[in-house]
C-alpha cells in the first residue's frame, strides 16, 4: 500500500494538526539554528495554500514534565516562523491543552497558523496518555505524523510525503507496538 502524501488529502476549509520538530537550539531566548523550522515550511505552506489552516505541535529541550518551563518554551519559534511564512502565527498560552489553546485552535479560520506551547510540559507526552492524545487530537480535523496512539476517534491519520523512510520504519514500529498491546 503507498502511504498518503500531504497532498492526496483535502486540506481545504480544514484544521490540519501536524507534530513537527522544532527542538531548536536557543541561547538566551535566542534560536540559533533554524534548520528544523525551515524544514517543516513545505508541508505547513502545502496546506495554507490549499486553504487549509495549521495546528502545529512540538517538543523542545527536556522539561521536567511538571509545567511551564520558560527556558523550553517554544514563543521564540512561534516568532521566527512568523517571519519565515510572513503571516501571524498566535502562540496561545503557556500551556498546550488549556482553554486558550482550544480556542485558538478552534477559530482558526483558513490560512491562519497556532503553534501549541511544549508539548513536552505534560509527562502525559512521554507516556502517551490517552486523556492528553484525545485533547490534542480534538483541536484538528486532519492530522499528520502523529505517533499512532494518539490517533482517536473520526481524526484521519496521513504521514507527509516530507516523511523520512527512517520515520516511516520508526511508525511502522510503533504501530506494531499498539497491535500488541491489543493481542495481550
Amino acid at each position: 500500500m503507498a502511504k498518503k502524501t500531504i497532498e492526496s488529502v483535502d486540506v481545504s476549509g480544514k484544521r490540519v494538526l501536524i507534530r513537527v520538530d522544532f527542538n531548536v537550539p536557543l541561547s538566551g531566548g535566542e534560536i540559533t539554528d533554524d534548520r528544523r523550522i525551515r524544514s517543516a515550511l513545505p508541508t505547513i505552506r502545502s496546506v495554507l495554500d490549499r486553504g487549509g489552516s495549521v495546528v502545529l505541535m512540538s517538543h523542545l529541550g527536556r522539561p521536567e514534565g511538571s509545567g511551564y518551563e520558560a527556558k523550553y518554551s517554544l514563543e521564540p519559534v512561534s516568532l521566527r516562523l512568523s517571519e519565515l511564512l510572513e503571516r501571524d502565527v498566535e502562540f496561545p498560552s503557556q500551556e498546550c491543552v488549556d482553554e486558550a489553546a482550544a480556542n485558538a485552535a478552534h477559530g482558526l479560520t483558513e490560512g491562519g497558523v497556532v503553534l501549541l506551547e511544549n508539548l513536552r510540559f505534560h509527562s502525559a507526552e512521554k507516556k502517551g496518555g490517552a486523556e492528553f492524545a484525545a485533547k490534542l487530537a480534538a483541536f484538528g480535523d486532519q492530522a499528520m505524523r502523529l505517533p499512532p496512539e494518539w490517533i482517536t476517534g473520526s481524526l484521519r491519520f496521513s504521514l507527509s510525503r516530507y516523511t523520512t523512510s527512517e520515520e516511516l520504519e520508526d511508525a511502522a514500529e510503533r504501530i506494531a507496538q499498539v497491535f500488541e498491546r491489543f493481542r495481550r
